[in-house]
């Protein structure tokens, strides 16, 4: 191929709703701690690249819940933590606390952490037998939990976290209470964030679905049947088209609230997609959605074959957006590439890794042909969940990754404009 291959890279940014509809309280931590770990994590890091311009969603309940602990919302576990200085803690809420306060990756983060790691050989030892363990124990464990799950960057960055990872033990009130209030700072930040980096024209922020139904089965849930004709489905079967609509609209006049422009793309939840949801895409005034090469390979009967290293042989089928007949853009991605960086690289050196992403990059750029394009890589995968599997939080391997521009690929690409364009 004449030129450089433009390479796009969507990272999705999602929770379920975790607010109880009776109660209003959040029955899990994950945005919390997601917040502090990742969200505003993969916006400082674009930050520090300018040069590199990146599309991240944001599913609207996601950001609605941010705001909601910015505005001192809890959840049991921020309700625990702050029990465990008083001494007052049940049976239960002890038990409770053994089985949630070590959901991290053990090699990656808790094992990084002396006495973090300590708490973990203590819980193993006494097993069912909470009351081996002392109060100053739980105490401890709730502020290892929430300072865990604080980015590395910001840990070194913050004199006073830093100090209590130092510390590693005895903590008091002061201390878990400035662990949560800088959860709930963080939390605060990251709409505000990533406004300025698309404002600052370095991201492009697309929607889902408010609150990230599959729009397809929404729709109508034998749409199933086409993917799997032997799927159980419901009975009777169930179609509300008006609600897909709805959950579009909402979420367009939610990011129009937020961040104060119509968003363009949309990534349909997991992303599914069907003719009908395209419609509501299109008439919902959309330009263009992502789904995943297999929608592709079975919607135009094509088989996407890789070499031995798995970079693909006719990269032209895939790398290239699609205009379909309702007038509304798709790109695909690379699922193999995507994959790689959300299960199998976290296992790699950075370099390695990196080197085997460009690799496969390189060799897809030189299969594509020179006419028929415009041509776009497309790497689209979670934005969160990947880096516990790393070393770090990830931050080696993104860096890597961001400073990496070999000759013929071009990673400016994900630009807004370029997406639009089919």
């Amino acid at each position: 191929m004449n030129g450089k291959l433009p390479v796009a890279i969507l990272w999705h940014m999602h929770q379920p709703y975790y607010k109880h509809p009776q109660t209003s309280e959040f029955v899990l931590p994950w945005v919390r701690l997601h917040a502090s770990k990742d969200y505003l994590h993969m916006a400082r890091l674009a930050q520090e690249f300018p040069g590199v311009k990146v599309n991240f969603t944001m599913v609207p309940s996601l950001r609605d819940q941010l705001e909601d602990y910015a505005r001192g919302a809890d959840d049991e576990d921020t309700r625990l933590t702050m029990r465990t200085v008083d001494g007052v803690l049940t049976d239960e809420e002890k038990e409770h606390m053994l089985r949630r306060f070590f959901s991290i990756h053990h090699g990656n983060v808790i094992h990084r952490y002396q006495e973090y790691r300590r708490l973990l050989q203590l819980a193993m030892a006494t097993g069912d037998r909470h009351e081996l363990l002392s109060d100053n124990y739980f105490v401890d464990l709730a502020l290892w939990f929430n300072l865990a799950w604080i980015d590395p960057d910001d840990i070194r960055s913050d004199q006073r976290l830093g100090e209590l990872a130092e510390k590693g033990a005895r903590y008091t009130r002061e201390d878990v209470r400035y662990v949560i209030g800088r959860q709930r700072f963080m939390a605060s930040g990251v709409p505000h964030l990533y406004h300025r980096l698309e404002r600052d024209g370095q991201v492009e922020i697309l929607t889902t679905p408010y609150y990230h139904p599959i729009l397809p089965l929404l729709i109508d849930s034998r749409a199933a049947l086409r993917a799997d004709p032997a799927a159980q489905l419901p009975d009777p079967p169930f179609a509300y088209p008006d609600d897909a609509a709805f959950q579009l609209e909402e979420a367009i006049a939610s990011h129009e609230r937020a961040f104060g422009v119509k968003p363009r793309g949309v990534w349909p939840s997991e992303g599914a997609i069907s003719p009908e949801a395209a419609d509501v895409i299109q008439k919902a005034g959309f330009a263009w959605f992502a789904s995943d090469e297999g929608v592709l390979a079975r919607s135009v009967n094509v088989e996407l074959k890789r070499d031995e290293v798995g970079a693909l042989l006719e990269p032209g089928l895939l790398y290239r957006p699609y205009r379909l007949g309702n007038g509304v853009s798709a790109i695909f991605r690379d699922r193999e590439l995507s994959d790689r960086i959300g299960f199998v690289y976290g296992d790699m050196k950075p370099e390695d890794a990196v080197g085997d992403m460009i690799t496969k990059l390189e060799r897809a750029r030189d299969r594509v042909p020179d006419e028929g394009g415009p041509y776009l890589a497309s790497i689209i995968l979670d934005g969160e969940n990947a880096w516990e599997q790393y070393p770090n939080n990830g931050n080696d391997f993104l860096r890597l990754m961001d400073r990496s521009e070999p000759a013929g690929l071009d990673r400016r690409a994900g630009a807004p404009a370029r997406l639009g364009r089919a």
